[in-house]
């Protein structure tokens, strides 16, 4: 209609009009629903297939880059969250490898002290052995 509004004229079977109305309620994205106002009407015998009448063409087109528009904002803001999560994700990373850097630091100064006091501690010993050999052997 000239307003924006969809008139829809159904007639069948109670259980079947009912589901389709629950139906028409929840559409897919981007369309959407803002009320349903349900009207008695006589039924039309002589009506037996239905027809979509479409809008002129400017209509059609601006319907069309109205949803894609829609769905692209969808993408996009889906996209910004991925990549806000992708950051948190690599901030994560990038802390927990700080942590093991610093600790893989403290780990290699330590066996680098230990081998150099070990290292003097066996030059010593080599030392007060060789003193050792020297007193025995005179």
């Amino acid at each position: 209609m000239r307003d924006g509004s969809i008139t829809i004229f159904v007639q069948g079977d109670e259980t079947i009009i009912e589901k389709f109305i629950e139906i028409m309620k929840s559409p897919p994205p981007p369309a959407y629903v803002k009320s349903i106002d349900i009207r008695e009407a006589k039924p039309r015998p002589a009506v037996k297939y239905f027809t979509i009448k479409p809008s002129p063409l400017h209509e059609e087109l601006q319907e069309g880059f109205g949803a894609m528009q829609s769905i692209f904002m969808d993408y996009w803001r889906e996209s910004r969250e991925f990549a806000k999560r992708t950051n948190e994700n690599f901030k994560a990373i990038m802390e927990k490898y700080r942590e093991i850097s610093e600790k893989l630091t403290i780990i290699l100064e330590t066996l680098v002290r230990e081998s150099r006091e070990t290292r003097e501690m066996l030059n010593e010993t080599m030392k007060l052995l060789k003193e050792a050999l020297e007193k025995l052997s005179r």
